[in-house]
C-alpha cells in the first residue's frame, strides 16, 4: 500500500488542486461585474465552474483520506506543496500571468525541501 499511497500523493492531489485553482480563476473571472450579494451567490452556484470545484474538493478530500490512512501526515502534507510550483506555472502559462525570477528559485526551494522531507529516514539509530 506504501507504494500506492506515494503515487496516489504525487500526481492525484497536485492534478486534483491545480484543476480546482483553474475553476475557482474562471469562475471568479465570470464573476466579476456581479456585486457580491444573493444574486452573486445563486449565479456562482449556477455556473458550470462550480460543478468542477465540487468535483475536485470531493475527489481530494477521498484521494488524502486515502493516502493519510498509509502515509504519517508530516510526509504527506510538505510533498504537497508541490502544487505551489504546479500553480505556478498554470497562471504562466494558461493565464498568462507574469513569473518573476524570485519565485523560480523559491520554486526549487521548494522541491529541495520536499525531497529532503519526504527521504528522510524515520527510524531511529540506537548507539
Amino acid at each position: 500500500m506504501r507504494r500506492k499511497s506515494s503515487y496516489l500523493l504525487w500526481t492525484g492531489i497536485p492534478i486534483l488542486t491545480v484543476l480546482n485553482q483553474a475553476c475557482m480563476k474562471l469562475l471568479s473571472a465570470q464573476m466579476q461585474a456581479i456585486p457580491f450579494g444573493w444574486d452573486w451567490l445563486v449565479r456562482a452556484v449556477q455556473n458550470p465552474c462550480m460543478l468542477g470545484i465540487l468535483l475536485c474538493e470531493v475527489a481530494s478530500f477521498v484521494l488524502w483520506l486515502t493516502i493519510l490512512s498509509d502515509m504519517g501526515i508530516s510526509k504527506a502534507t510538505p510533498i504537497s506543496a508541490i502544487v505551489y510550483i504546479l500553480i505556478l506555472a498554470m497562471g504562466w502559462t494558461v493565464f498568462h500571468e507574469p513569473v518573476m525570477p524570485l519565485q523560480i528559485a523559491g520554486s526549487f526551494l521548494i522541491l529541495a525541501g520536499v525531497f529532503l522531507i519526504s527521504t528522510a529516514s524515520t527510524h531511529k539509530t540506537h548507539e
